[in-house]
């Protein structure tokens, strides 16, 4: 008890500080238990900005609204970082090299990570089944998107989103196309625009769309 007395007249710089070699969620659930001065430097968010700071060394997050759960933001960020700790020695690593014989400029997970959409400049949309990872590649290589003259689009493919079912590519050639994933891929749409498209948002019943020329567009999708 009277180690514990000692401990709590340190100043807080220090007393955080001997926080950061704890495992944040035992910060989070056990150190409150302990007294009402622990409870209190726990419950204060600027005790976990502070920890957050720290880790990221970087403006975290880029935009900060008045809800925004500091403990449970550290706590998920730590654990994340624990799987890349030790060199990767925890990680396991795969390549799928023969996919593409381009850049590959965008990826997304559809499905809750049980398929990969991968977008190049080879003008493709593969999808991977990552179900398969670790067996042979043709395995884990679904399909290509289109398969017109072996190409998604007529241009770099620069952007990749998805809402249910559907998933959106965009390309150089200035056209969005979609994709039906529950139909085996088949194209459900296409949307042709004036510029390059760069960077796409699916949201429902809303398809937001950046491009070359300085627009941010609006799509109804249905």
């Amino acid at each position: 008890e009277s180690e514990s007395s000692r401990l709590l007249l340190l100043p807080l710089e220090l007393i955080l500080e001997i926080f950061a070699y704890l495992d944040a969620r035992f910060v989070l659930t056990v150190l409150p238990l302990v007294c009402r001065m622990l409870r209190d430097i726990v419950q204060d968010k600027v005790t976990w900005r502070i920890r957050v700071q720290k880790r990221v060394q970087a403006c975290y997050p880029v935009v900060e609204d008045e809800e925004f759960d500091w403990p449970a933001a550290c706590v998920d960020l730590e654990e994340q970082l624990q799987h890349w700790s030790e060199d990767g020695r925890k990680v396991e690593h795969f390549s799928l090299g023969d996919g593409h014989f381009a850049s590959v400029d965008s990826i997304l997970l559809l499905q809750d990570g049980a398929l990969c959409a991968s977008g190049s400049r080879d003008r493709k949309v593969n999808i991977w089944d990552m179900r398969k990872l670790g067996q042979e590649e043709e395995k884990v290589l679904v399909k290509s998107l289109g398969v017109e003259r072996n190409e998604t689009h007529k241009g770099w493919v620069w952007s990749l989103a998805s809402r249910g079912s559907i998933l959106s590519s965009g390309s150089w050639d200035s056209t969005i196309k979609l994709w039906d994933m529950e139909a085996e891929g088949q194209q459900c749409g296409e949307i042709r625009g004036k510029a390059a498209v760069l960077c796409l948002a699916f949201q429902p019943d809303i398809l937001v769309a950046g491009s070359y020329d300085k627009r941010v567009t609006i799509y109804d999708p249905r």
